[in-house]
């Protein structure tokens, strides 16, 4: 008789409902980003009574503006698989790989196995006993903040970063991660990787200055995601964060429409490199700090839909995702 363990067979996988996506969902916000949790979520609705989706439904809801919308979906799935995969669940997007087949007639699912069900009720309980939080607070919202500025202004930003830093990664909130371009490795495409980090981040923490307001890339590449030009266009669906770095009012200057929106200064009206070194820029970034919290608040919170006033553009339908979060938490 043979002392080797028998071999274990996988547990099978079969197509998930969207109450049992929205569930598994709620671990995966550790995961994912706010855009790529909201899009997830947006797949769940779409899930008709066999559990599957149209395909141009899904680009179309996904990613409407993309210029390769099918490119950028293989991209999310690989981006969700990916994170199912770190959080130790069985979950993964699929479709039907009829590449010839016209987008309308084809399907977009979720596949999964029972015992990722009982697993993410399980964490999720034990992520919330002893506590008298909610489920939903038990998860903090994972936000992903893209940092644009000028390399002339570098010393300037990680000044201010050696102050912020240690606020973002203590908060009790957000889970909040900022990319720089120093972020790119060596041997990398520098702008493919800065692009696919606009794509991927929630937020623009915009550093702004002269220098900011002269380079190219900025102006053609960066600042159109977070700023319209022109007040009658629509504005981007992302999270505005602009903060003076360097005096740029009543210069003179070409604000490419960040003069339609509220620029962070401190409480004495004074920008960052107007501060002097130490105690000054401190209490500068905790008055930033402060006030980041507070629009992630509302606009995560928010129930009333359409542009805001301060300079801020967020997914409007995250408050709904999470009240079905709730929902859902708990679901058989």
């Amino acid at each position: 008789m043979s002392g080797t363990s028998p071999v274990r067979t996988p547990d099978p996988t079969s197509e998930l409902s969207a109450p049992e996506v929205r569930l598994a969902a709620t671990y995966l916000r550790q995961k994912l980003t706010t855009s790529q949790y909201v899009r997830l979520l947006k797949i769940a609705d779409l899930l008709a009574e066999r559990n599957k989706a149209n395909y141009a439904a899904v680009l179309q809801a996904l990613f409407p503006e993309a210029p390769d919308p099918q490119a950028s979906l293989r991209k999310f799935r690989e981006e969700v698989n990916g994170a199912a995969k770190a959080a130790g669940i069985v979950l993964s997007i699929e479709t039907d790989g009829k590449t010839r087949t016209p987008a309308n007639q084809r399907a977009v699912w979720f596949e999964g196995n029972d015992p990722t069900a009982k697993e993410v009720r399980r964490r999720v309980a034990e992520d919330v006993k002893g506590t008298e939080r909610s489920a939903q607070d038990a998860v903090k919202l994972r936000i992903g903040i893209f940092v644009s500025y000028a390399r002339a202004d570098k010393a300037l930003k990680d000044d201010l970063f050696k102050h912020l830093l240690p606020m973002f990664k203590a908060s009790a909130e957000f889970t909040l991660e900022p990319w720089i371009d120093n972020d790119v490795l060596l041997g990398e495409r520098w702008e493919e990787e800065i692009l696919n980090s606009l794509d991927r981040c929630d937020a623009g923490l915009l550093l702004v200055s002269p220098t900011f307001l002269s380079r190219d890339f900025i102006l053609g590449k960066e600042l159109p995601r977070y700023v319209a030009r022109n007040a009658d266009e629509p504005q981007p669906n992302k999270i505005l964060l602009p903060v003076t770095l360097v005096p740029v009012l009543n210069r003179g200057l070409d604000l490419r429409g960040l003069e339609q929106h509220q620029l962070f200064r401190d409480a004495d009206d004074k920008t960052f490199s107007e501060r002097a070194s130490g105690h000054p820029r401190q209490r500068f970034a905790d008055q930033l700090f402060q006030q980041i919290r507070k629009v992630l608040a509302k606009r995560s919170t928010s129930s009333s839909p359409g542009p805001p006033t301060s300079g801020i553009e967020d997914e409007d339908e995250l408050d709904t995702f999470r009240d079905r979060q709730n929902g859902f938490l708990f679901a058989t």
